[in-house]
C-alpha cells in the first residue's frame, strides 16, 4: 500500500509538471527537478518518521521525478517528425532497462550500506546524470515563435476516451503480479516462475520498440494497434488459464504479455502527438499519467480482496482480464478519421506569407483567365 501511495503522488505532480515543461521550456524544466530531485533524496536519508517521507516524497521528489520525465516527452515529440514514433518508442524502452539496471543496484546499496547511505548515493548519482543530460533538452524552435501550450485538449471526448483507456490499463497492470504466484500453485518452481517476470520485462521493452517502429510506418493505425494489445493481454490471460500448466506455454503467453503491456504504455504519447499536436505532448501525457493515481487505487484493492475471499488466484486472473477487456472496449469508440494538426505558421513572417500565397494565387488566376 506504500508503495502504491508512492507512486500515486508521481502521477498525482504529472499534469502540473507537464504544463510547466511545456510553458517554461525542457531544458530549464529538466534542470531544475533534477537539482530538487537530488535535494529530496537527501532529506529522504535523513527523515526519523514515514509521514516525514511522505511529505518529502509528495511535494519533492515527485515533483521532479516528473519534473525530469515530461521534458524528455516534449523534447522528442518536438524534434523528430518522420521518426517520432520509433524516437518514443526507444525512449519509453529506456525506462524498462533503467529498472532491470537500477533494481538489483539499489538491492545491493541498501544490502551492504543501508538505506540512508543508498538515498544519498542514488541523489549524488542522478544529479550528476540528469543535470548535464538536461542541458541538451532545448527546443528546436525558438521560445517566441512556439505556441504556448494550452489544455484545448480537454474539453476534447477523444481525450477522455484515451484517459479511461488507460485507467483501465492501470486498473489491471499490478494485478497482474499474480500471474507468478498463480504458476508457482500451477506446479512451476519458484525459480522457474521468476524468469517469466525477466521475460516479461525483456519482452516490453522490445514490445515499445517495435510498435515504435510500426506507427512509424503506419501512423494512421495506431488506434487499431492499441485495439490489439489491448485484446492480446485479454486472450493471453484467458489462454494461461487454460494452458498455464505447461512450461512452454508460460514462456510464450509471458513474452505475449509482455509485449502487449510495453506496446499500450508507448502508444500513449504517439496517439496524443498525432490527435492533439505534436507541441503539447508534455501537457497532454501529464494529464493522461494522473488516470494512473485511482487505477492504482481501485484495481489493487479490489482484486486483493477478491483474493482474500476466494483463496484462488484463478478469480484474480479473471477480474484482471476483465479490466483488460474494458480498455479494449474503450478504445474501440476512438476516432479513426483523425490526421495530425499542423505547426501554425511563424508568427513573425505572417504578412509575407499571405502577400506571397496571395500573389501565386493572383498570377495563377489571371493565366487561368488568359488561357
Amino acid at each position: 500500500n506504500r508503495c502504491l501511495t508512492l507512486k500515486n503522488q508521481v502521477s498525482v505532480s504529472a499534469p502540473l509538471m507537464g504544463y510547466v515543461s511545456d510553458r517554461f521550456g525542457f531544458r530549464v524544466t529538466a534542470g531544475i527537478s533534477s537539482v530538487t530531485l537530488a535535494i529530496g533524496l537527501g532529506l529522504a536519508s535523513l527523515c526519523r518518521e514515514v509521514w516525514q517521507l511522505y511529505l518529502i516524497y509528495g511535494f519533492m521528489i515527485a515533483p521532479s521525478i516528473v519534473g525530469c520525465f515530461m521534458p524528455s516527452v516534449g523534447a522528442i515529440s518536438d524534434w523528430f517528425d518522420r521518426y517520432r514514433s520509433l524516437a518514443f518508442g526507444i525512449g519509453f524502452a529506456g525506462t524498462g532497462v533503467g529498472t532491470f539496471i537500477i533494481s538489483p543496484l539499489v538491492d545491493f546499496l541498501i544490502k551492504e550500506y543501508g538505506w540512508r547511505r543508498t538515498f544519498q548515493v542514488i541523489g549524488v548519482a542522478g544529479l550528476l546524470l540528469n543535470f548535464p543530460s538536461s542541458l541538451f533538452l532545448n527546443h528546436r524552435t525558438k521560445k517566441n515563435t512556439r505556441k504556448v501550450s494550452n489544455t484545448d485538449f480537454l474539453r476534447d471526448k477523444a481525450f477522455w476516451l484515451i484517459y479511461l483507456s488507460q485507467f483501465f490499463l492501470q486498473f489491471s497492470m499490478l494485478n497482474s503480479a499474480h500471474i507468478i504466484p498463480y504458476s508457482i500453485d500451477l506446479g512451476t518452481k519458484s525459480s522457474s516462475a521468476s524468469w517469466l517476470q525477466s521475460i516479461m520485462g525483456i519482452s516490453s521493452t522490445c514490445g515499445r520498440i517495435l510498435m515504435g517502429i510500426f506507427v512509424g510506418y503506419y501512423n494512421k493505425h495506431v488506434v487499431l494497434y492499441q485495439i490489439f494489445s489491448f485484446c492480446l493481454m485479454v486472450f493471453t490471460l484467458t489462454f494461461w488459464l487454460l494452458l498455464g500448466k505447461f512450461w512452454w506455454s508460460q514462456v510464450i503467453l509471458s513474452l505475449c504479455f509482455g509485449a502487449a503491456g510495453g506496446s499500450l504504455m508507448s502508444l500513449i504519447p504517439m496517439m496524443l502527438a498525432l490527435m492533439f499536436g505534436a507541441d503539447r505532448v508534455a501537457t497532454s501525457n501529464g494529464f493522461i499519467f494522473s488516470a494512473f493515481a485511482p487505477g492504482n487505487l481501485v484495481g489493487p484493492a479490489l482484486c486483493g480482496y477478491i483474493f482474500d475471499v476466494s483463496g484462488s488466484y484463478t478469480y484474480a486472473i479473471v477480474f484482471t482480464a476483465i479490466g483488460y477487456f474494458l480498455g479494449f472496449f474503450v478504445s474501440l469508440f476512438f476516432p479513426s478519421n483523425y490526421s495530425e494538426p499542423t505547426t501554425p505558421p511563424c508568427p513573425s513572417q505572417p504578412a509575407t506569407d499571405k502577400l506571397e500565397e496571395g500573389g501565386y494565387q493572383a498570377q495563377a488566376t489571371a493565366l487561368a483567365n488568359h488561357a
